[in-house]
């Protein structure tokens, strides 16, 4: 297998940038963002949400990244995940969020357990009660075909940004894995990248699966 990139910014190392190899390229979403596939996949229809321009992995979200990855997560019937700093598992420092179908996951049980603790919260952040590191839950509005993904994706911003300030990171000093379905997200402040000193965990650690090979 081939061993992933790391710490890359340069447009001459940068696999994020063009001109790309091994035909990874998939198409323009927006103004802003581009597809392509992982080349470290860990499952079928694995991609990434890159920006154009370089950005650094350690950068908030904005509405522009949520509104990219809002499509490509409803196209695939996925969720989309950010690896935010190096802390969080994040070994490219190119600005990317990752989307995998969730039914590669099927099998996961936090899936539904997110879904019934948010379904009980409402409107109000929430908590899993098992979690006892620095986490929050919160239910996204409902998607209604009729509305734009513009308006969809900046009412998933507005709560990622309150999701943000409730854990107290709202200068952003603190790395952070972030997942969000049509339903709803999650955001998880980290330390420290591994668990029991041995462990690599990104953010779908958190579903109940770890992958090295996710960037």
């Amino acid at each position: 297998m081939d061993k992933k990139p790391t710490s890359l910014s340069s447009k001459t190392s940068n696999p994020f940038l063009p001109p790309f190899v091994d035909d990874v390229y998939v198409t323009e979403i927006s103004q802003t963002h581009r597809l392509i596939l992982n080349k470290f996949s860990v499952a079928k229809n694995h991609v990434l949400v890159v920006t154009k321009g370089f950005e650094r992995n350690s950068e908030p979200l904005n509405a522009d990244d949520i509104f990219a990855s809002a499509k490509v997560m409803f196209a695939l019937n996925g969720f989309a995940f950010y690896n935010c700093g190096s802390e969080a598992g994040a070994s490219v420092t190119h600005k990317h969020l990752q989307v995998i179908p969730i039914e590669e996951f099927r099998n996961q049980v936090m899936f539904d357990e997110f879904e019934k603790i948010v379904e009980l919260s409402g409107d109000e952040i929430a908590e899993y009660p098992s979690f006892k590191f620095r986490h929050c839950l919160l239910k996204l509005p409902s998607f209604d075909h009729r509305d734009t993904f513009e308006s969809f994706s900046e009412a998933i911003f507005i709560r990622y940004k309150k999701m943000l300030s409730w854990l107290g990171n709202e200068d952003h000093k603190k790395s952070y894995n972030l997942i969000f379905t049509e339903n709803w997200m999650f955001i998880a402040l980290r330390d420290r990248e591994t668990a029991l000193n041995f462990l690599n965990i990104n953010a779908t650690g958190y579903l109940g699966r770890s992958f090295d090979n996710i960037v």
